[in-house]
């Protein structure tokens, strides 16, 4: 259809081919929409307006209407801007915690709120997946409104939510004669290990170390609990039933010095179990070479300084060689019994025939709960034939290995040997406690 420019006082009119003028083209902006009953023409009516979620700048209501005149104007201003709906203020995160937002706070932005591990929500009906949701108010503004995750534009809890951290109602008590150790006090997450003094032992647990956490499963209460919520009592361990000690002397042919320290010091570890810890053990002595004669064992459930010394030092010179693995054998053929403690003494001048059958033998010893005492014993004019790092692996202990270089030695360290006989029966004691 052919059309013409008339330039009247009032501006230029597009006038048809048949002389009916025509209405300027109407320009869509962004997110805008334009609906018009007879496109530009004459009569034709037309609604602006702007696409969901966005809003007509300059109007509160939805549309603004025209119409096409005869003149070739329209009846009103045809220019329009859309902007997109927002609310306010934008959504962050919560100090300890997290938000997520579908479109930061653009009009159908969907803001979820987490917390963090061991944290608590407070507020924007927490129990319901915390959220909320930019929405049009329908005020015919470019601002829209936050509006919960139950649908409620009156918060009648903090918002932004809160996240606050979880705790415990009470602190983890420590037990009675024992002592309890927090991570983090009484908050969630706190990792509490709880033990007895020296001395007592959990009440029907074998355990010596139990471990309590503060926690919360489910619930928006920001109150956790302990998984053992009463710490165990504490009782007072007692001895064990019984105390075993085993004594194997090796020593150098003609030097009665060396067994002389060894006899020594075994008499005066015992004296002071039986005077100062109340310890009698029942005492194996024995000599060894490259066997062990059963029959010259000195066997006695109650030593005595003056006889059963005698009796120890009375034990024939078992002969040349030493083999040590079948000391560890006879040793444990003598200690029995799993109520009893069982001390294994050797002394020993040289250690030739350390081996892989011997560190073994010895960590069977071990794993039956022999504690297990090596004692070197002087050498005259002779270099040393031990090693002390073998000699470890035999007790399977650092703390347990004696130089007795000399008889004095036997004083310096009857002491502490009897102290850790002591320790031994009481921990073996407490083993038993129900």
């Amino acid at each position: 259809m052919l059309a013409a420019l008339i330039l009247l006082s009032v501006g230029i009119i597009e006038i048809q081919a048949g002389g009916t003028p025509i209405c300027p083209t109407i320009t869509t902006p962004d997110w805008g929409e334009v609906s018009c009953s007879n496109e530009n023409n004459v009569g034709s009516r037309c609604n602006l307006s702007c696409q969901a979620y966005f809003d007509l700048v300059g109007t509160t209501g939805d549309a603004i209407e025209t119409s096409c005149g005869f003149d070739g104007m329209w009846s009103t201003a045809t220019e329009f801007e859309c902007v997109p709906i927002k609310c306010f203020p934008e959504q962050v995160s919560p100090e300890n915690g997290e938000v997520i937002c579908s479109a930061n706070n653009f009009a159908q932005s969907v803001c979820v709120f987490f917390c963090k591990e061991h944290f608590d929500m407070v507020g924007l009906s927490a129990a319901n997946n915390a959220h909320a949701i930019c929405k049009d108010d329908g005020d015919g503004d470019e601002i829209g409104q936050w509006v919960s995750s139950d649908g409620s534009t009156d918060f009648q809890h903090p918002f932004p939510p809160q996240c606050q951290p979880i705790r415990c109602p009470t602190t983890m008590e420590a037990p009675l004669n024992g002592q309890v150790i927090c991570s983090n006090r009484d908050y969630s997450g706190s990792y509490c290990v709880l033990f007895c003094r020296d001395g007592f032992k959990f009440a029907n647990r074998k355990e010596k170390i139990v471990f309590s956490s503060c926690s919360k499963e489910d619930g928006h209460d920001s109150v956790g609990e302990w998984s053992m919520p009463d710490a165990p009592s504490c009782r007072q361990c007692t001895r064990a039933e019984e105390v075993q000690l085993v004594a194997l002397i090796h020593e150098s042919e003609g030097d009665r010095g060396q067994y002389q320290v060894a006899t020594s010091m075994i008499a005066k570890v015992l004296t002071i179990l039986r005077r100062r810890h109340g310890i009698n053990p029942t005492l194996r002595v024995n000599r060894y070479s490259s066997s062990v004669d059963a029959s010259n064992e000195v066997f006695t459930t109650a030593f005595t300084l003056k006889s059963s010394k005698r009796e120890i030092d009375a034990i024939p010179y078992p002969g040349k060689g030493a083999n040590t693995t079948t000391a560890l054998r006879y040793m444990d053929q003598r200690l029995t019994g799993d109520r009893s403690a069982k001390i294994a003494f050797i002394f020993t001048n040289e250690l030739r025939d350390f081996d892989a059958e011997m560190e073994m033998k010895a960590r069977n010893l071990v794993e039956r709960e022999v504690s297990l005492f090596v004692f070197t014993l002087p050498q005259k004019n002779r270099a040393r034939t031990w090693i002390r790092e073998q000699l470890v692996k035999i007790t399977r202990d650092d703390t347990r290995v004696y130089a007795l270089p000399r008889m004095r030695f036997t004083n310096k360290y009857k002491d502490e040997v009897a102290a850790k006989i002591n320790d031994i029966t009481m921990t073996k004691g407490c083993d038993f406690l129900i």
